[in-house]
């Protein structure tokens, strides 16, 4: 067979398999979510809640609306200014093509949909992208791998946040990183252009789809690419081509469709949480290892979950014991992106353990009362950080004459020290700064996905090289199947969160029904204050005011927006007066008797939730009874 014939069987063989990726990816979503969800039935949308629920709310506004510019700009929601649909987590880029394709006749609910079998498609595809790129090339490892992709338990937990379940992303990045070093050097140099193009695509595609997603995915390719460029396997002209270029259009993406520039209020975030150091290896669920119902934080919040399954375990563990030497050499030759991944698992494993037992521990524990009452803490963190930094530079100074000036030996370790030397100077001089980037990452434990899809991508790698290698296929064709099994109530939970109940139904079509009767909803407090005042419970009735209006496409004058702060948080509601406005206020359980209604207006409660207005005469029976007097 010639050189070009020989070609040509490679691509297709890549291609075949790409798609029984992508088949596994869909036959996942199916059997998570059944196949009635495509339908777009209204027992199972338009009642969905949450982070999904909102997201749908700006996604079925945008489709409503004629287009404006910014691109992702709505008028209804926030009104009268109107806000960008990146703010409601609305799927910003699946937005823009269902509205260019709006002609084929779906509705926001089927596109919505089709969302998520859109990304299960390319969970599957990417996992095996990722996998041939760093040099596998056998169908059951593949699709083993695939397999145990699509079924990661922080994937399907995301269902209930549709752009951070678009995951592949992640593997996508991983592509990257195995396809700008595997093969020889005539070959790194026919596709590195081919590869750096499509690396720019998918970094200003995940900047449209969650920008959590593109801090992980900016970091893991440009790390791929300095690595390169280290061992001088890419040229500088074209890395700082492609590092420089890269900056255009993520500047046009941002600007045009509005998120860039917008009028809403910087995130304030969750704060500087994390994941367990033990959160990689200990389940939230699991039918086969010790799991708790939920994983918290000492503070009690269960963000920044990072566990992959059982699956991504045993073959990672596998790798580490059947190949520890290809494993080393492997880290080695990715001196940079190993750096990379270890200053993201710093960031983003929090100094909360756990233990044999349900209890969370705080390692800091015995510094509190020091740390907290005399403001150590960024001295603390601040100086070992530069001690760390200073000690890795000064070790390769010290071996200069070893290394020869040879930068690929070093690469890894002097990122390392620049990039924690950096961070640790900012945190002794402008802190404030510093705790601004937290906040906008909000859960920094879920910059700990990329370090865990990678490690999933290289441990198939190495292990695929394991001999004998005819046992390859059937360990991780066993790890997938454990995977498969383990994760059951992870998929359950999916499911679920398409199967509203009955009294869900009946009080969200209530709320619909009443803002129908009406020109526009005034909501209050803003979100951030709802959840100052009423917590959880307000934050999900809150939303589902906004969900319901969209539903009877009337204008509400507040809307969930990347949890801006707004202080002072007023206590007393403000009504708006007048027959064409409904008045929607959240409120602890108990405090209706506070809202002074306008002349003319009946004010009626649903547990946290008070509406006022001086039409319930018209809205329907049913839907009226479903609120009782103050």
């Amino acid at each position: 067979m010639n050189r070009t014939a020989a070609s040509d069987t490679m691509v297709s063989g890549t291609g075949v398999r790409l798609v029984l990726g992508a088949a596994i990816g869909a036959i996942a979503a199916l059997v998570t979510y059944g196949a009635d969800f495509l339908s777009g039935d209204p027992a199972i949308w338009e009642s969905l809640g949450g982070d999904a629920g909102i997201g749908l709310a700006g996604f079925r506004t945008f489709l409503s609306e004629p287009w404006s510019y910014p691109l992702l700009h709505v008028d209804r929601l926030d009104a009268p200014d109107g806000i960008v649909i990146v703010f409601t987590d609305s799927l910003s880029l699946w937005a823009l093509i269902a509205k260019t394709f709006r002609w084929i006749g779906l509705t926001a609910e089927q596109w919505f949909a089709l969302w998520y079998l859109t990304i299960f498609s390319l969970q599957g595809l990417a996992a095996v992208a990722a996998v041939r790129s760093f040099g596998v090339r056998s169908l059951p490892v593949e699709m083993s791998v695939a397999t145990i992709a699509v079924s990661a338990p922080i994937m399907m937990l995301r269902t209930w946040h549709p752009g951070l379940a678009a995951q592949f992303t992640l593997l996508l990045a991983w592509t990257v990183v195995g396809a700008l070093h595997v093969g020889t050097a005539d070959e790194r140099a026919g596709r590195q252009r081919r590869t750096l193009v499509w690396a720019t695509v998918l970094v200003v595609a995940t900047l449209l789809i969650h920008p959590y997603l593109f801090v992980g995915v900016l970091a893991i390719v440009g790390a791929g690419a300095l690595g390169s460029l280290a061992r001088n396997e890419l040229a500088v002209r074209r890395f700082l081509l492609w590092a420089v270029g890269s900056i255009v259009p993520l500047a046009v993406a941002g600007t045009v469709t509005g998120l860039l520039g917008s009028s809403v209020d910087t995130a304030a975030g969750y704060g500087l949480y994390g994941t367990y150091v033990v959160g990689p290896v200990w389940p939230q669920w699991s039918r086969l290892w010790p799991g708790n119902e939920w994983i918290l934080l000492a503070n009690g919040d269960f963000e920044g979950f990072n566990w992959l399954g059982m699956g991504w375990l045993l073959a990672v563990g596998a790798a580490v014991l059947l190949q520890p030497k290809r494993f080393v050499d492997l880290i080695r030759r990715h001196q940079v992106v190993a750096a990379v991944t270890l200053l993201l698992s710093l960031y983003a494993i929090g100094p909360v353990v756990r233990l044999w037992n349900d209890d969370p521990h705080d390692v800091r524990t015995p510094l509190r009362w020091v740390v907290g009452n005399l403001e150590l803490h960024r001295y603390i963190y601040g100086f070992a950080g530069l001690a760390a930094a200073v000690g890795a530079a000064a070790w390769i100074w010290r071996r200069r004459d070893r290394y020869a000036g040879n930068w690929a030996n070093v690469s890894g370790l002097a990122v390392f020290a620049v990039v924690l030397g950096l961070w640790s100077v900012a945190m002794l001089v402008v802190p404030g700064a510093i705790d601004r980037v937290t906040g906008q990452l909000r859960v920094s434990g879920r910059l700990l996905w990329p370090v865990s899809y990678g490690a999933l991508v290289v441990g198939a790698a190495v292990l695929s090289r394991w001999s004998p290698r005819r046992l390859v296929a059937p360990l991780l064709a066993i790890a997938a199947l454990i995977q498969v099994v383990d994760v059951q109530q992870f998929r359950d939970q999916a499911h679920d969160v398409f199967r509203p109940t009955d009294e869900r139904v009946a009080i969200m079509n209530a709320i619909t029904a009443v803002a129908a009767e009406h020109e526009r909803v005034h909501l209050e407090p803003d979100f951030y204050c709802a959840a100052e005042f009423a917590q959880g419970p307000g934050l999900l009735r809150f939303q589902d005011v906004v969900v319901a209006a969209t539903r009877a496409e009337a204008p509400v004058d507040n809307v969930y927006a990347a949890r801006q702060e707004r202080f002072p948080c007023d206590p007393t509601p403000t009504p708006l007066a007048g027959a064409d406005v409904v008045n929607a206020f959240i409120l602890p359980e108990g405090q209706a008797q506070y809202v002074i209604a306008p002349v003319g207006q009946e004010c009626r409660v649903a547990d946290l939730l008070v509406m006022c207005t001086e039409r319930w005469d018209a809205v329907p029976a049913d839907a009226a009874a479903v609120f009782s007097p103050r």
